[in-house]
C-alpha cells in the first residue's frame, strides 16, 4: 500500500483543487475540471505538431548535412521545452502554495517522501508529460530523416534532461512567488526568476542573429558545445560534446535538487501560509498625479511577480524583436512601418492579464456602481502607461538607426497600433468577465477565448501589416508609415467607440 500512497495522495490533491475551483469559481469551474485531461490531450497534440513540423525541415538539407541540421532543430526545441516547461510548473506549483492544498494533509501521518511524489506526481499530470512530445517526435522523425539512431537517442536524452531542468526553474519560481507580496525586496527577485522562465528561449535566438551580424564563423562547432544542442551532437558524434552533455546533465539534476529543496523548505516552513502583515497608511492631502484606479492596477501588478512577468514579457518580446529588425535593417527600411505595426498590435495583448489582479476583490466590484466599458478602458490606460518606457526605447533606436525625423511617423504607428490592441483586447476581456460575483484569476478567461483572441489579433494587424509592406515595397516606406498611422488611428476610433458602447455594469 506504501508503495501506490503517493498516486492516492496525487488523485486527492487533485479532487481537492477541483473542488475548491468550483466553490470560488462557481459554473466555469466544472468546465474547467472536465477539461483538465482534455487540455492535456491538445497539449500532446499541438507539441507533437510542432515537433514534427520543424523537424521536417530536415528533409531540404542535403543528406550529407542533416546531422548537423538535426542537431540545430532539435536543440531549438529543447529551448522552447523550457521555456513552456518551466512556465507551466512554476504556474501549477503557485496554485498548490497559494490555495493551501496542502493543509489537510499535514496532520495525517503520511511520510514525507509519499508527499514530494505526489506533488511531483501532480506537477507531471497537469503538463509535465505533454512537454517532451516538443521533442521525442521531432527526434524520431529527424533521426530516420539523417539515418542515424544517435540523433534519435540524443534527442530522447535531450527531452528528458531538458523537462528535469524546467522543473527545477519551476519548483524555484513556484516557490518564491507566493511570499512575494511581504517585502519589495523578495518581489523584485520573485520577478526576476519569472523573467529567466520567459526569455529563456528568446535569448538564445537573440545571441545567434547577433553572431551572425557580426559574421562569427565558427559557430557550428560552438554550438555544438552549447546546451541542450550539445546532447544530440554527443549522440551523432560524440567527442567533446559528450563532455559538455555531461556536465548539461550534471546541471539539470543540481538545479531540480535545488529547486525541489526550495520548493519543499516553503511547504514546510509554511511560507505560502503566511499572512502579510497590514499597513496603514495615513491621511494625504496629495494622492499623486494618477487616478486612484491606475495607482491601484500598478500596486497589484508589483505585488503579484507572475502578473508582472507575463505584461512585460508580452510587452517586451514585440520591442526587442523590434531592435533587432532595426539593427538588420534600419529604420528607413520599405518594411519597417509594416514591422513596427504588426508588432505594436501583438503588444497590447497584455491588457488582459491586468484582469487577474483583482483577484478575490472583483467580488467587491459587482456591488459598486462599476460599467464595463469604464473598467475596459481604465485597463487598457494602465496598458499604455507601462508601454511608456518601452516606447521610449522604440523611438530612441529609430532616431539612433535612421537619422531622420521622418522616422517619427514609423514609431506613431507603433503608438497608435499598440494602443488600438490595448483597447480592443481589453475590450473584448471585459465582455468575457462572468456576470456573477467571483474571484478574477488568469483562469478566468478561458484558454479557447485567449486563442482566438491572439488569432483575431494576428489576422488583423498581419494583414494590415502585410499591405503596409507591399505600399512601402512599391512606393516608398514613408507612405507606407504615413498609411500605418492613419490605419492605428482608425482603429484607435474603433476601440473607443466599442468601449463607449459597453455600458452594462457588472
Amino acid at each position: 500500500m506504501g508503495r501506490v500512497m503517493w498516486l492516492t495522495l496525487a488523485r486527492v490533491l487533485a479532487k481537492e483543487a477541483q473542488y475548491r475551483a468550483r466553490r470560488r469559481y462557481g459554473r466555469r469551474a466544472y468546465r474547467l475540471a472536465r477539461s483538465m485531461l482534455l487540455s492535456s490531450l491538445l497539449s500532446i497534440f499541438m507539441f507533437t505538431a510542432i515537433s514534427l513540423g520543424l523537424s521536417s525541415a530536415v528533409a531540404a538539407v542535403p543528406a550529407e548535412a542533416r546531422v548537423e541540421a538535426s542537431i540545430w532543430v532539435l536543440g531549438v526545441l529543447g529551448v522552447f521545452e523550457m521555456f513552456i516547461g518551466g512556465f507551466t510548473m512554476a504556474s501549477t506549483l503557485q496554485v498548490l502554495l497559494a490555495d493551501r492544498l496542502l493543509d489537510f494533509i499535514t496532520p495525517l501521518p503520511v511520510r514525507e517522501s509519499d508527499v514530494r511524489k505526489a506533488l511531483l506526481a501532480l506537477v507531471v499530470i497537469w503538463g509535465g508529460v505533454a512537454m517532451l512530445f516538443l521533442v521525442v517526435p521531432g527526434a524520431a522523425l529527424a533521426g530516420y530523416l539523417a539515418g542515424s539512431i544517435g540523433v534519435f537517442a540524443g534527442g530522447v536524452a535531450e527531452a528528458a534532461f531538458c523537462l528535469l531542468m524546467a522543473a527545477g526553474l519551476g519548483y524555484l519560481a513556484g516557490s518564491v512567488s507566493p511570499k512575494a507580496t511581504r517585502r519589495p525586496l523578495i518581489r523584485a527577485a520573485s520577478t526576476l526568476v519569472w523573467l529567466l522562465v520567459f526569455f529563456s528561449g528568446f535569448m538564445f535566438n537573440f545571441v545567434s542573429r547577433l553572431a551572425e551580424r557580426l559574421e562569427l564563423e565558427p559557430l557550428g562547432p560552438l554550438l555544438q558545445l552549447t546546451p541542450p544542442f550539445c546532447i544530440v551532437a554527443a549522440g551523432a558524434s560524440g567527442g567533446y560534446a559528450a563532455l559538455s552533455s555531461a556536465c548539461w546533465m550534471l546541471a539539470s539534476l543540481l538545479v531540480f535538487k535545488a529547486g525541489a529543496r526550495r520548493f519543499w523548505r516553503a511547504v514546510a516552513a509554511g511560507e505560502a501560509l503566511l499572512a502579510a502583515e497590514a499597513k496603514v497608511s495615513g491621511w494625504r492631502l496629495w494622492r499623486g498625479l494618477l487616478p486612484a484606479s491606475l495607482r491601484k492596477d500598478l500596486t497589484l501588478l508589483s505585488r503579484t511577480p507572475r502578473v508582472l512577468a507575463s505584461t512585460i514579457g508580452y510587452m517586451a518580446f514585440p520591442a526587442l524583436y523590434i531592435m533587432m529588425s532595426l539593427t538588420e535593417a534600419g529604420a528607413a527600411s520599405r518594411f519597417m512601418a509594416a514591422i513596427l505595426f504588426f508588432f505594436g498590435g501583438l503588444t497590447g495583448l497584455s491588457a488582459q492579464y491586468l484582469y487577474s489582479l483583482e483577484g478575490e476583490g472583483a467580488k467587491l466590484l459587482y456591488h459598486l456602481p462599476v460599467r464595463r466599458g469604464g473598467l475596459a478602458f481604465r485597463k487598457a490606460c494602465t496598458t499604455m502607461l507601462l508601454l511608456a518606457p518601452l516606447s521610449l526605447m522604440v523611438l530612441a533606436a529609430i532616431g539612433y538607426f535612421s537619422g531622420a525625423a521622418a522616422g517619427l511617423l514609423a514609431f506613431l504607428s507603433y503608438m497608435l497600433s499598440s494602443s488600438s490592441s490595448a483597447l480592443l483586447t481589453s475590450y473584448l476581456a471585459a465582455k468575457e468577465m462572468p456576470d456573477e460575483p467571483t474571484a478574477w484569476t488568469p483562469q478566468t478567461i478561458s484558454a479557447a477565448t485567449r486563442v482566438v483572441v491572439m488569432i483575431g489579433m494576428l489576422v488583423l494587424y498581419g494583414g494590415l501589416a502585410a499591405a503596409l509592406a507591399a505600399i512601402g515595397f512599391f512606393i516608398s516606406w514613408l507612405a507606407a508609415s504615413a498609411t500605418a498611422a492613419l490605419a492605428g488611428l482608425l482603429l484607435l476610433a474603433i476601440g473607443v467607440k466599442a468601449i463607449k458602447g459597453l455600458s452594462t455594469p457588472l
